[in-house]
């Protein structure tokens, strides 16, 4: 049986063979075909197999295990590179003099407005105890179109924490009126936080700006590894800070001047109370904190600031009055009559109050022989000379105004002299446009701005409101005596010397102040020689006035001198 079961397999083997045997032969024997070519006008997979991409090494980091302490970073404490301020000067660094926006409330109380070209990036460099896994704070404002909208914080940096580009999709929400600061859109400050990793020893992050209207505050690295070897102040900062203390009822300000970069803006410092955003310290004392060092104030004007800040000084006490001055004397002389085009410059009617975009102004007194300005400034159409067809034109005028005959003023000098008294130091603004100016510069108009202190002058560019960059300083070689009642004359020697420049020097009882360039480029203005100081003329010129700016003092004019008066005295 067995035998017979083994030639069946044995027969069922072989007829399995013979059948593949035949499917074989089959297929070589059939007809001819010919194989299709390849369509090459489609694409193609590749068909080359490579390696899987290396993962990314694992971050083995461990997670921060203490308690997370703040480290604050301020932006204007930040490096740069390639910066560009709203005034389009660049610069390797940012001091405090040029921050835009303060308030004692207001995260770390100053912020840098607009840094929005994309070559700039604010550079942080610290060192760390330890490598932890952490946690980044960053301060920054709300995307700002015509509305407050929501935008990706990585969209508005890229930002690199040791040579490694933070990934994060962290959005940064859209403000609102009520986190405004100082009525401005640009101070809606957000705080959004991010994961970060640091290295034992030295660390960098680098935010390089990708969009506009993302200014920045601060960065705060919450860890609870010690953080050292942040230099605050890389560059050479010559910021000084300068405080007029607040009372109880009264505003304050603080002032930040810097000579290097030749910027000063003053902010005000609210009044001391408990809803005012001062960190309160109990009875009566109040504190906010300024790039990591804390300002305390009290109510009973003692204080406690960080070295190197500065009082601002107590304003000189006026003199009792002389109860003869507030009196109409029979005896006072009668004020000269000097016509200046036309206007009699004694005439306080003739005097003009400034208008809206400037000071508040009040017209000068006549008042026992005197012209007398008090506390508030006012001005007068000033430097213009008589042609010789009895027609008037100003020094500062546009060329293309000047009448022929004007012309022959070019290349002479006139000179104004002013004989005045004053209870302290005062402003004066000379060649001074009417209405709201900015600065002198390439394409504004403007004013020259004087400081007359009893051993000085400071000559200074000029925004109506406030005095700013310092061109020049001259020292008056007797200092004057400001009682309100010693006179001293002050001399304005003008010329026009060309379509295009105007220069000037000034005497102090006869002697020429000797001016001395300042460090700070005006671009149009220069001392030149013999003490002149010479302004480029633009396109629509200078203006004619003189500006009296008595600053809290009394200032009297007794007498005018002009070119018309001095030449009718040497007739005589």
């Amino acid at each position: 049986m067995k035998r017979i079961k083994r030639l069946i397999t044995a027969f069922a083997l072989v007829a399995v063979l013979m059948i593949s045997a035949l499917s074989v032969f089959a297929s070589g024997c059939g007809d001819d075909k010919t194989e299709k070519p390849i369509d090459t006008s489609k694409p193609m997979l590749p068909t080359t197999e490579y390696p899987d991409e290396e993962p990314e090494p694992e971050d083995n980091t461990p997670e921060d295990p203490g308690e997370r302490v703040d480290h604050i970073f301020e932006a204007e404490a930040a490096q740069f590179n390639g910066v560009s301020t709203s005034s389009n000067s660049s610069m390797g660094g940012i001091c405090r003099a040029q921050s835009y926006f303060f308030d004692v409330s207001f995260g770390g109380c100053i912020i840098i407005r607009n840094i929005t070209n994309t070559s700039n990036k604010y550079i942080f460099e610290f060192e760390s105890s330890a490598a932890y896994k952490c946690t980044m704070e960053v301060a920054v404002a709300s995307a700002y179109t015509s509305g407050w909208v929501e935008r990706e914080l990585a969209a508005m940096y890229d930002i690199r924490v040791n040579d490694v580009t933070l990934d994060t999709d962290v959005v940064v929400p859209a403000g609102n009126a009520d986190q405004v600061k100082g009525g401005n859109n640009y101070t809606c400050i957000q705080h959004v936080e991010v994961p970060i990793t640091i290295k034992e020893g030295s660390n960098l992050i680098v935010m390089s700006v990708l969009a506009g209207v993302c200014n920045l505050d601060y960065i705060n690295i919450k860890t609870s590894a010690e953080l050292s070897g942040f230099t605050e102040k890389w560059w050479d900062d010559d910021t000084v800070t300068t405080i007029d203390l607040p009372t109880e009822t009264e505003t304050g300000t603080i002032n930040f001047a810097c000579t290097e970069h030749g910027k000063s803006n003053t902010f005000a410092l609210p009044e001391l109370a408990d809803d005012k955003g001062y960190i309160e310290n109990g009875g009566g004392s109040y504190s906010f904190v300024l790039e990591g060092e804390t300002y305390t104030m009290n109510a009973d004007g003692t204080y406690d600031f960080p070295e190197g800040v500065q009082i601002a000084a107590e304003p000189e006490p006026e003199p009792e009055p002389d109860p003869d001055d507030e009196a109409e004397d029979p005896n006072a002389p009668e004020l000269p009559e000097v016509v200046i085009n036309g206007k009699d410059f004694f005439d306080p009617d003739k005097w003009t109050t400034f208008t809206s975009g400037d000071e508040t102004g009040a017209k000068p007194v006549e008042m026992n022989g005197a012209l007398k300005f008090v506390h508030e400034p006012a001005r007068f159409d000033f430097f213009y000379v008589k042609g010789e067809n009895g027609s008037y034109t100003h020094l500062g005028e546009t060329a293309s105004k000047i009448n022929n005959d004007a012309t022959k003023v070019y290349g002479k000098d006139y000179g104004w002299e002013l004989e005045m008294s004053s209870t302290g130091a005062f402003d004066m603004i000379l060649f001074a446009t009417s209405g709201e100016q900015s600065v002198i510069n390439a394409t504004n108009n403007g004013g020259v701005f004087l400081t007359v202190e009893s051993d000085k002058i400071t000559v200074k560019n000029h925004y109506y409101t406030t005095a700013s960059e310092t061109v020049a300083e001259g020292n008056i070689g007797t200092p004057l005596t400001f009682d309100g009642k010693t006179k001293f004359t002050i001399k304005f020697t003008v010329q026009r010397v060309s379509d295009t420049l105007l220069k000037f020097k000034i005497a102090v009882n006869g002697t020429e102040v000797e001016f001395t360039q300042s460090s700070y480029d005006l671009k149009c203005s220069e001392v030149g020689a013999d003490n002149y100081i010479e302004l480029t003329l633009r396109a629509n010129g200078y203006g004619q006035r003189l500006c009296v700016v008595p600053g809290g003092r009394i200032v009297r004019i007794y007498d005018l001198t002009t070119p018309e008066t001095a030449a009718a005295e040497e007739t005589v």
